[in-house]
């Protein structure tokens, strides 16, 4: 995975996946830098569209996918914490059901280039 940091900034800009990669329904684990922190954070390809946010729970502070079932519900409609059972919206992050903050998830910055996904915090 690469990382570019870009120079006098604490984000960074990272080289996720090819396209061909992350097919409908799939997901990807990265990691970024975030104001000096490395975070953890997900590619999710939802009906074609790439989405990514932080991987935490907002609720429990938690990877979505603690438990190694992925980070779709059965049918594939929503994220889930496995934790708690928490839905998250694929392409807003916000929490449907369960024990809903006030906060949704995280949103990253989604770049496609020349076949490549590259994620960031801000444009």
């Amino acid at each position: 995975m690469e990382v570019q940091t870009h120079s006098g900034d604490t984000t960074s800009v990272v080289a996720v996946a090819s396209i061909a990669d992350v097919p409908p329904g799939k997901y990807k684990n990265f990691e970024l830098e975030l104001d000096g922190f490395r975070q953890h954070g997900v590619l999710i390809n939802y009906h074609g569209d790439f989405h990514a946010y932080l991987n935490v729970c907002p609720h429990a502070g938690i990877p979505l996918d603690t438990v190694d079932k992925g980070i779709f519900n059965a049918d594939g409609s929503y994220l889930i914490c496995r934790k708690h059972w928490a839905l998250f919206q694929p392409e807003t992050g916000i929490c449907v059901s369960g024990p809903c903050p006030i906060a949704p998830l995280s949103k990253l910055v989604v770049h496609v280039e020349n076949e490549m996904i590259y994620v960031s915090p801000k444009n």
